[in-house]
């Protein structure tokens, strides 16, 4: 029997594109062997992470707690095995708390000095004025023992409000109120 291979230009270039095809799928192979690898190294790190995390968050809540007992004043006292670093977190706030309490002390006293000060300066200019000028300081107590008379504030206010009468007509304008009855319709006139 004879074989015969045939010996056409179409079958080498099948020949040519079958090797290309399998050395893309060596590469592709490669690519994603070292994507896997790759996913992997990271999946592993971030789970070492998160082991982490999850040794911190006892610590985080025993702050938390501590914290709390300190802002309402119920501090334990400190044990052998306690963190150190836990209990100065969790005196911060008391701490800040009695800090602002000092902070409103100091503003309340100063407040008090500084109105002390402006009642003994008005006092004192009362007094030279009273000393030196006491017909001036006479015509102004008369002044307002004739406001006394005047019992309402809102009188005193509609006094003081009170717009001056002006004429009922300037030139050909009309000046003054006129009430809706007094209103014609411009298309009846």
């Amino acid at each position: 029997m004879q074989y015969v291979f045939a010996d056409t230009p179409i079958d080498a270039w099948g020949q040519a594109a079958a090797i290309i095809l399998v050395i893309e799928l060596f590469f592709f192979v490669l690519i994603g062997l070292a994507l896997i690898g790759a996913l992997m190294f990271g999946l592993t790190w971030l789970r070492q992470k998160t082991e982490l995390i999850k040794r911190l968050r006892p610590t985080v809540e025993s702050v938390n707690t501590t914290t709390e007992e300190a802002i309402h004043g119920t501090l334990p006292p400190p044990g052998p095995d306690e963190n150190k670093v836990v209990r100065t977190i969790a005196e911060v706030p008391a701490k800040l708390d009695t800090v602002e309490k000092k902070i409103d002390k100091g503003a309340d006293r100063v407040a008090e000095a500084v109105i002390e000060f402006r009642a003994r300066t008005v006092m004192v200019e009362g007094m030279i004025k009273a000393f030196f000028a006491p017909r001036a300081v006479q015509k102004q107590l008369e002044g307002r023992r004739a406001d006394v008379g005047i019992a309402s504030p809102g009188y005193r206010r509609l006094v003081e409000e009170r717009v001056p009468e002006a004429p009922d007509q300037i030139g050909n304008a009309f000046v003054g109120t006129v009430p809706s009855g007094e209103i014609k319709d411009a298309s009846t006139a």
